[in-house]
């Protein structure tokens, strides 16, 4: 969905595209984060990021910078950064204000979040198909055929019974 906002700022003429749907709870979806949805809930004027079903250790990170853009941009009251009630959730409250639309003003700050991070998203997609067609698919030079390297007696630096032959005897085990 294409979005054109003005009166931000004084500024007019804001154009960004985002992933936007309507809920049935007139609520926001903004889903173009890799990591997590956003939902902007207008009637209780909170912002809340919701881990996609892939969760991983990035997602918290990312979700915080978020959370940091907006409160960077004023567009969050202080220390209203919480967990929400679904796992893994963060949610903060957004002030009312006058003379700037908050809605507005969040899906800018929000769009600019986004595009300031798909650079780095995109090198993480590009890093992570690299490294799988490196496993499955490698190159002459990183693999070797069926049977070229001949299988030897002893492999490693393990032996077979590492507690010789009565290891278990007096029901220690290390």
């Amino acid at each position: 969905m294409k979005i054109v906002l003005s009166n931000i700022d004084a500024e007019e003429g804001h154009e960004f595209q985002l992933q936007i749907s309507k809920t049935l709870e007139n609520k926001i979806l903004i889903k173009d984060h890799p990591f997590f949805n956003i939902i902007i809930a207008p009637a209780e004027r909170k912002i809340i990021a919701i881990p996609k079903s892939r969760v991983d250790e990035d997602t918290y990170d990312a979700q915080k910078d978020l959370f940091d853009h907006l409160f960077s941009k004023g567009l969050t009251v202080v220390g209203s950064e919480q967990g929400g009630t679904m796992f893994g959730s963060i949610e903060a409250r957004f002030p009312e204000s006058e003379d700037v639309y908050p809605i507005k003003a969040l899906l800018l700050a929000i769009a600019e979040f986004i595009e300031s991070e798909k650079e780095l998203y995109d090198n993480i997609k590009k890093y992570e198909d690299d490294i799988e067609e490196w496993y499955f698919d490698p190159s002459e030079e990183d693999s070797t055929e069926l049977g070229e390297i001949p299988q030897g007696g002893k492999k490693g630096s393990i032996p077979e019974k590492p507690y010789g032959k009565y290891g278990g005897y007096f029901g220690y085990f290390y």
